[in-house]
């Protein structure tokens, strides 16, 4: 039985791919147009066929086990653990067996892929990916579980929104007609990344508050430093993570998807789990029995502190307390140092700028002193957009070109771009973090929308001269990498926090938004009208 297939098309010349595949599957069956590589386990086994005059390539990871029989008995069991109401051990084991048959369709062909992407790297231009619609099963069974030992609304409609998720992602990788993933994956990846700190620090207290009356105090005090260290652990990850993602970013482009209509559903469907997910937080948080419980100094949490060997029982387990929360702590903190770092920017860009009365432009333009280059929109208020232009940038470009520009950056304003990356700054927590709003704004489309503004008013010529022109000077189009607000570098402050600060609040999204140069000279030209 298939449990994943990926497909798409062969990257580099035929030979070569034959030469390199040969050497890590070993030799493969050539029926003349297409040649089959498998590589065969004791359980599982990998599949490629790749097509020589079409240049499309398939590669699949098969089982032998019986997995859809194994999917369906892991639903019924969790059905009948949630349903006639067996002991709390029953139900453990249900949700168990759930997630461990859904993970043996999972990771035996992310290992086989990564795999064979690690040993023949950029051969494959993946554009389509399907899982087994057998894998629903047992995510169903873990949603069940989940419903189950929801007792208050709160709960249970979090729940609600997780299985909405959980399934409109499996229907899309197990669809019939999957759509491409490059034009999508950042999209996923930007929700799943904003979910996370909610999503850990929720479960953690959740799982506490509903734990804490039916366990011993010694059971409860293990639980603790059990979350706690996984909690330290899932930070370390997650700002692994988003090092790797920054570090390949460029590999592909800042793009929502593809329509309005799945951009809004997908992206108010993540907020809304969000906006839950921290509502259910906040209505935990309020309760403050749980917090009572483990901040009063009994002498049951003497005692089992004193079993451990633990000094200062009160003052360890208020920080075990306070670990739990660290994700949530974490995301406050990031989001109001990104508002210190706004304001400080528009403060000084009230200080260090001039007026400029000779740029024609609705919209106010002032200089910067520098030779650094720089072009940007900043929103100094809610009602007072201005254009941000450098000396060295201004100097460096003809007239024409420099009108250009700045009708490039007056697009910006009428389409109230920076109202709504101040919007999205200001709300940015309440959400998992301001760049999950800013994706799910098309700022692809709004710079070619702009670029064509820009072209129709002051002519393709003079676009397509100041486009050269800045190629070669590196210039700086985002508030965010001005001289006045740039991203946090890892030597500015503390490398765990600076790669989640630029994932969930930095400038990563805009700053990828603009196509390279030779795409965008021939999107102005391809637009350009006829001339008389």
């Amino acid at each position: 039985m298939t449990l994943a297939r990926v497909s798409g098309s062969l990257t580099k010349p035929w030979r070569l791919v034959q030469i390199e595949l040969d050497d890590v599957l070993g030799t493969g069956n050539d029926d003349g147009e297409s040649q089959r590589w498998t590589v065969d386990g004791r359980l599982y086994s990998l599949a490629v066929t790749a097509d020589r005059s079409t240049g499309d390539v398939d590669v699949a990871v098969s089982t032998s086990l019986p997995y859809t029989t194994l999917a369906v008995a892991s639903l019924l069991f969790a059905t009948i653990a949630a349903v006639v109401g067996t002991s709390a051990h029953a139900t453990a084991v249900a949700f168990t067996v759930c997630l461990a048959v859904a993970v043996a369709a999972l990771l035996p062909g992310l290992y086989h892929f990564q795999r064979l992407y690690y040993h023949v790297p950029e051969i494959i231009d993946v554009e389509r990916i399907r899982i087994t619609p057998s894998l629903a099963l047992p995510v169903g069974g873990v949603l069940v579980i989940m419903w189950s030992l929801a007792e208050s609304p709160l709960f249970r409609g979090l729940t609600l929104l997780l299985a909405g998720l959980l399934l409109s992602t499996t229907a899309y990788v197990v669809g019939a007609v999957p759509a491409p993933l490059r034009r999508q994956q950042t999209v996923a990846v930007f929700a799943a990344f904003s979910s996370l700190p909610l999503l850990v620090t929720t479960g953690n207290v959740g799982l506490v508050s509903h734990v804490q009356d039916q366990v011993p105090t010694s059971h409860l005090l293990f639980l603790l430093w059990a979350l706690s260290i996984h909690t330290v652990v899932f930070l370390g990850v997650y700002a692994h993570l988003c090092r790797v993602f920054l570090a390949n970013v460029d590999s592909f482009s800042i793009e929502p998807v593809s329509s309005l209509s799945s951009r809004a559903g997908w992206f108010g469907y993540v907020l809304a789990f969000n906006v839950a997910t921290l509502a259910t937080l906040i209505g935990l948080l309020t309760d403050g029995r749980w917090f009572e419980r483990f901040t009063v100094p009994t002498a049951e949490i003497v005692s089992a502190h004193g079993a451990l060997g633990v000094p200062f029982p009160r003052a360890i387990t208020t920080i075990l307390v306070v670990v739990l929360a660290l994700p949530l702590v974490g995301l406050v903190l990031l989001w109001g140092l990104h508002l210190v770092r706004q304001v400080r920017q528009l403060r000084r860009i009230r200080v260090a700028t001039t007026l400029d009365r000779t740029v024609e432009s609705i919209v106010p333009v002032r200089i910067l002193e520098t030779d650094r280059p720089l072009a940007y929109v900043a929103q100094v208020s809610p009602w007072s957009p201005v254009i941000v232009l450098s000396s060295g940038l201004r100097d460096e470009l003809e007239p024409e070109e420099l009108a250009a520009v700045v009708a490039h950056e007056e697009y910006h304003v009428r389409n109230r771009d920076p109202l709504w990356n101040l919007l999205a700054s200001v709300v940015g927590v309440a959400v998992g973090g301001r760049n999950l709003l800013v994706a799910a704004y098309d700022y692809p489309k709004v710079e070619r929308e702009a670029d064509r503004y820009a072209a129709d008013r002051y002519g393709a010529d003079a676009l397509v001269g100041a486009l050269r022109t800045i190629e070669g000077l590196d210039v700086s189009t985002t508030d965010s990498h001005a001289q006045f607000g740039g991203n946090p570098r890892e030597g500015s402050f503390s490398w765990l926090f600076a790669a989640p600060y630029r994932m969930l609040f930095g400038s990563v999204v805009v700053a990828n938004a603009h196509a390279s140069v030779d795409e965008r000279v021939s999107l102005v030209l391809a637009t350009e009208g006829p001339t008389d």
